[in-house]
C-alpha cells in the first residue's frame, strides 16, 4: 500500500526567544553563540506554496537557483508595544499578504537568513538518522522589507513569521513561503536596545 504524504505528516512549530548573554547554547545538536532562551512553541500552517519549494528542491534545481529553506520572515508591528491581534489566514495567499503590508501603516516584516540548522530524530527505531529539521534565525537590521522602522524606540513587537526559501536575496518577489504562523500575545516580543529576538522553527516529517 502506498502512503500519501500530506501536510498533516509534515509538522512544524515556531518559538520566539531572546539572546540573553555571552556564552553558548546547544539546541537540536546545534551550538549557538550566546544564551538563547525560547518561549512556548506554536504550531504552524503549511501554505500551498510549500509544494512548489519541495518540488523545485527535489527536481535538482534545474534552473540553477537555490531552493533550500534558507530564510524566515519575522513580522512586527509598531503600536506602542501593545499586544498584536494576528490576521485571519489560511493556506492560500501568503505571498500576497506580505506584499500587501507595503500599504499597512504599522505592520512590516524582516526578511532574515537562517543562521543555523539542526537535524535530529523523534524516533530512533523508525528514523535512525533524522526526521526533524530545526531552523534558527534572529532579527537583524533597522527596518522592515517595506521600510518601516524596526527598533526599540518604536517598541517594534514581533508576533509571527514564515519559513521561506529565498532563491535570490536581492529579489523578494522570488521567495517561496513554506509555512506561516503567529504566536500568542504572551509570547510576542518587543525589540530591546542592544538585543536581538531569536526564532526556532522545527519541521518534523513522520
Amino acid at each position: 500500500m502506498l502512503t500519501k504524504i500530506t501536510p498533516a505528516q509534515v509538522r512544524g512549530k515556531l518559538a520566539l526567544g531572546e539572546m540573553l548573554g555571552i556564552g553558548e547554547t546547544i539546541v537540536s545538536g546545534v551550538k549557538l553563540p550566546g544564551l538563547w532562551h525560547f518561549f512556548d512553541e506554536t504550531e504552524n500552517l503549511l501554505v500551498y506554496d510549500w509544494a512548489e519549494s519541495v518540488s523545485r528542491l527535489m527536481s535538482g534545481r534545474t534552473d540553477g537557483k537555490n531552493y533550500e529553506i534558507n530564510g524566515m520572515y519575522l513580522e512586527f508591528e509598531n503600536n506602542l508595544g501593545n499586544p498584536v491581534t494576528p490576521p485571519t489566514y489560511d493556506r492560500s495567499g501568503a505571498a500576497a499578504y506580505y506584499s500587501s503590508l507595503s500599504t499597512h501603516t504599522t505592520i512590516d516584516y524582516l526578511r532574515v537568513p537562517i543562521v543555523a540548522v539542526g537535524l535530529t530524530t523523534t524516533d530512533s527505531s523508525k528514523y535512525p538518522t533524522a526526521n526533524k529539521i530545526t531552523f534558527f534565525a534572529m532579527t537583524q537590521g533597522t527596518q522592515g522589507v517595506h521600510g518601516k522602522p524596526f527598533n526599540d524606540s518604536n517598541q517594534s513587537r514581533v508576533f509571527g513569521g514564515a519559513l521561506v526559501c529565498v532563491p535570490d536575496w536581492n529579489d523578494a518577489s522570488q521567495d517561496i513561503i513554506f509555512s506561516r504562523t503567529y504566536v500568542a500575545s504572551s509570547d510576542q516580543l518587543i525589540k530591546s536596545a542592544g538585543k536581538e529576538i531569536t526564532a526556532k522553527w522545527e519541521v518534523t516529517f513522520i
